[in-house]
């Protein structure tokens, strides 16, 4: 309706300009034949065929240099506009592939993401019940011929199986049929009976880097299927204050929207794989501020073994103190030109790390072929290796780097 109309006074004011021209014309004709002499008479019947003088003049008033030009900038702001919107168009192609991507993602994670609703009652210091209830997300995997959901501790946290609901994109709902928990991890594990499920596809987040593409998926407020789109935006975050148990922590930063009820759910990269499980936010009102914290899959999915096989998740142990004092710095003093590492205060006799030729001022620079920034993290990595196979430690002493192998037990 607006480009009829703006089309409508463009052509309008065209034929009253080509008027005016006309008009002009017609003056300097009839100066020039009365300057040879020509009757006057002659140069009106010449021109009233067309306009008359009489008729003429007062429709062809005489139009402002403003009007001329804006009758100008209107016809070239037109044209200038299509051929805006023929240069989006060509441009937004590769925008459009990219969003191709994106919706491709979300069609294939979305029938593997369920919604998690739970109910508990716990009793405060003079006796009363105190009901309270949570909701979250979940991942839906496949172990050999059963089927199991990835959620976190907190969302089922002290509620009975027939307490804890799931519902599945299809509106089909159940509750599981065995639960198990990691109180350190915040990562819990529900069995289910149904079989006619797809199963998420899970990814590697050892490859995962500052800057990848993510999607978080999961629900928010109640709202399942909520699709949200970002960043990550850091990685090996271990200091973080969620929980007093949540002991083992080596989060993945993304700036994807969760908000409460997200917990549990995945966060994918564009191929489609789940690369971490999201679990909390940092912000002042408890809804998004951009920055949220997902469980790396590779941490949770050891984990959920251990849960799977043995009922509890098995923590190994190296026997050794380290010194929370040791920084970057005094890293670098040492010679230690990365400035990581941990710097052993203590060890235990008889320990693996003893076993190993491990000794006091030894630092330890990698823990089976990683890196270890610091205390924290070698904790983590200590607490989340499997027990049995040997594995090489690397460790700075007196300016040198020697590699020891280590055969951890189970503390």
């Amino acid at each position: 309706m607006l480009k009829n109309y703006l089309y409508s006074w463009d052509s309008d004011s065209s034929d009253r300009f080509f008027l005016r021209k006309l008009h002009i014309r017609t003056s300097v004709r009839m100066i020039l034949l009365w300057a040879l002499g020509i009757s006057l008479v002659v140069c009106a019947v010449d021109v009233t065929p067309a306009h008359s003088q009489e008729t003429a003049t007062p429709v062809l008033e005489k139009p402002t240099e403003n009007k001329v030009h804006s009758i100008v900038q209107k016809t070239n702001d037109s044209s200038k506009r299509e051929a805006l919107f023929a240069e989006l168009e060509k441009q937004s192609a590769i925008l459009k592939a990219q969003e191709k991507v994106l919706k491709i993602v979300a069609e294939i994670i979305s029938p593997s993401v369920v919604h998690i609703t739970s109910d508990s009652v716990k009793y405060g210091g003079r006796g009363e019940r105190i009901k309270h209830h949570d909701e979250g997300s979940g991942i839906i995997i496949q172990h050999k011929e059963r089927f199991f959901i990835l959620t976190n501790y907190h969302v089922i946290r002290d509620a009975l199986n027939e307490n804890i609901e799931i519902q599945y994109t299809d509106n089909r709902m159940t509750n599981p049929i065995h639960v198990w928990y990691d109180k350190e991890t915040d990562i819990a594990v529900l069995e289910v009976k149904e079989k006619d499920l797809i199963p998420a596809k899970i990814g590697d987040s050892n490859q995962t880097d500052i800057g990848n593409f993510v999607l978080a998926v999961g629900s928010p407020f109640g709202l399942d299927s909520t699709v949200t789109f970002g960043i990550i935006s850091a990685k090996g975050r271990r200091a973080l204050n969620i929980d007093a148990n949540v002991n083992l922590q080596d989060f993945i930063q993304t700036d994807a929207a969760i908000n409460p009820g997200n917990s549990g759910g995945p966060l994918v990269n564009l191929q489609g794989e789940v690369i971490a499980m999201n679990t909390a936010i940092a912000s002042s009102t408890g809804v998004s501020a951009g920055i949220a914290f997902s469980i790396p899959i590779n941490m949770v999915e050891l984990i959920a073994d251990q849960l799977i096989l043995y009922g509890k998740a098995k923590r190994a142990y190296l026997g050794v103190t380290l010194d929370s004092t040791f920084t970057v710095s005094k890293a670098k003093a040492l010679g230690i030109e990365k400035g990581n590492g941990a710097l052993v205060s203590e060890v235990a006799p008889g320990s693996p790390a003893a076993q190993g030729n491990i000794t006091v001022g030894d630092v330890i620079v990698s823990f089976n072929n990683r890196s270890v920034d610091d205390e924290k993290h070698l904790y983590n990595l200590v607490n989340l290796t499997e027990i049995g196979p040997e594995i090489p430690v690397m460790v700075f002493r007196g300016g040198k780097v020697y590699t020891t192998n280590i055969r951890l037990l189970e503390r």
